[in-house]
């Protein structure tokens, strides 16, 4: 019964420290909307110099610069050395929505990898689970239909996003130990579900079981 629990709250400690924005071997830079919208020389210069420095707790660390195209000129230039020769620990990850104003340089010396966006909320700020629990037979019947068209990836982080948004209501209120156990019930249901995406080939079948079982158990939520 605790299948669910287990694996995403107590199997990685690094994915604990990750989410808390704490981990040691990961770092983040971005443009200061609230001063300028592009990136600094210091921030730059701030990531070389993380390049250079061992993980603390890990094997590998990860730089990440979001919005790479805000980069200046004299920004990009100082940082060519460190992407045509990062440390062997270390993987430089440059984001852009867009590669059109990032000089040629820079992209000769990255591999691109393009990212699909998944059309399906993949931030849980605004993801309302009870939206997607059905009131009715014919209700789970349309929400199967309709999420039936997307590709597997897809449903595949719908159910992600949908066990993590139960999970994070679940243990952050006073629920009697029925109803957690209920409620981690139906989120190991969920976890069947979200592999049998990768196994079978009847997508709209799988969510129409799933949608079915959320509608048994709305008096949950």
């Amino acid at each position: 019964m605790y299948k669910f629990f287990q694996k995403y709250f107590y199997n990685c400690i690094n994915c604990k420290v990750f989410d808390s924005g704490q981990h040691p071997d990961f770092r983040h830079w971005k443009p200061d909307a609230e001063k300028s919208k592009f990136i600094k020389v210091e921030q730059i210069q701030e990531m070389i110099s993380e390049n250079q420095r061992h993980p603390i707790t890990s094997k590998h660390k990860v730089l990440y610069l979001e919005q790479a195209n805000m980069l200046r000129v004299e920004g990009s230039n100082a940082i060519l050395k460190t992407l045509e020769e990062p440390s062997p620990f270390t993987t430089i990850i440059l984001h852009t929505d867009s590669i059109d104003n990032v000089l040629s340089t820079i992209i000769s010396r990255c591999q691109l990898i393009p990212i699909k966006s998944l059309g399906i909320e993949n931030d849980l700020t605004n993801f309302e689970f009870r939206q997607y629990i059905p009131k009715t037979f014919i209700e789970a019947d349309d929400m199967a239909n309709k999420m039936g068209k997307s590709d597997k990836d897809e449903i595949k982080q719908f159910i992600i996003n949908l066990q993590k948004s139960i999970w994070n209501e679940t243990k952050s209120q006073n629920f009697t130990e029925d109803e957690i156990n209920k409620r981690v019930y139906i989120l190991n249901r969920l976890e069947e579900y979200h592999i049998s995406i990768e196994s079978y080939v009847n997508n709209k079948l799988i969510l129409e079981n799933m949608f079915i079982d959320l509608f048994r158990v709305r008096k949950l939520f």
